[in-house]
Parts: structure tokens; sequence; C-alpha cells
């Protein structure tokens, strides 16, 4: 007899989804380990430090609120929530659309990050 196939996800279930990182840790753990996993990418590195003005003059004028990974690893054990961590994590993302836009290779590199960051979460 055929088995009678699995729903995936949590249709129906009103509770928001924990990222999957958190299964067995704390919010502290779950936060630096998705965050490590991130940084330890190999397209990680143009992400893991805040962009200086050496790099780009005008990038504090164009990005309004920057983020990098480093400064994300910083605050790990203080965020309180998994959406706050999402939040700095979805800033990294931004900043990288709106100073270097869509379909540049750093764009491409963000693109790819953001698939492992959603497998993580």
């Amino acid at each position: 007899m055929p088995r009678a196939k699995r729903k995936r996800g949590n249709e129906g279930d009103p509770s928001p989804a924990k990222p999957k990182a958190m299964v067995c840790r704390s919010l502290a753990e779950a936060c630096g380990f998705v965050v490590g996993q991130l940084r330890r990418h190999a397209l990680a590195t143009p992400f893991n430090q805040p962009v200086t003005a050496e790099e780009a003059p005008d990038y504090a004028e164009v990005v309004q609120e920057p983020m990098d990974f480093s400064t994300i690893a910083s605050k790990a054990q203080r965020y309180d929530s998994p959406m706050a961590l999402r939040r700095d994590v979805e800033l990294v993302w931004t900043a990288c659309n709106v100073y270097n836009g869509p379909g540049s290779p750093l764009m491409k590199s963000c693109t790819a990050l953001q698939k492992v960051f959603e497998r993580l979460y």
C-alpha cells in the first residue's frame, strides 16, 4: 500500500516559525550559530566587516542603516527575539542592494547568502 505524503510546513499552525538553529539551543546560541555560519561562508568576506570610507567614500550617504556580520555577531548575546536577528541580517541584504544594485557581483553573492540564511533560520 502506498504511503500518504506528509504535508510540509506548519499549515494551520498560528505560532510563528522558529529558526531551525534554535531547536536545541538558547536564543543567544542560535543567533551565534547562524551568524557564525554566515561569516564562514566563502562569499561572506565583503559582508563580514563594516564598510569603511576608504572602501566606499559615499557609502554612509547612500546606506541609511549599515549592517555587517561582525556587528551582528557582537550583538548575538543581546537579541531578544529571532526576529531581531532577522531584521539585522536583512539590513545587510538591503544595504548591499541599495549601494551596489541588482545584478551586481556583490548582489549575486548577497543573494546566495540569503539562501544560506533562510536554510539556517
